[in-house]
């Protein structure tokens, strides 16, 4: 078997090298508020989740799975 390498991850830095904008914090904006809100809800709901963070990470990603929430549609 030859030996493949494996593709890269993609960062969010690459992405924002790549990716013309005039907002040029949006990305660490974005990421910072993300990962504060998500962090928020972990912590509020592991109690209920067996104390686990990924337990709670994975309910979460259910929830998206199974459309408990609405799509939100582009405005034009």
């Amino acid at each position: 078997m030859k030996n493949i390498k494996p593709y890269g991850k993609v960062s969010i830095k690459k992405i924002k090298e790549n990716f013309d904008s005039p907002y040029p914090n949006r990305w660490e904006t974005l990421d910072k508020d993300l990962r504060e809100a998500i962090n928020t809800v972990i912590e509020r709901n592991k109690s209920n989740w067996d104390n686990d963070k990924y337990n709670v990470m994975s309910a979460i990603d259910s929830m998206f799975e199974q459309g408990f929430f609405q799509k939100i549609h582009k405005r034009r």
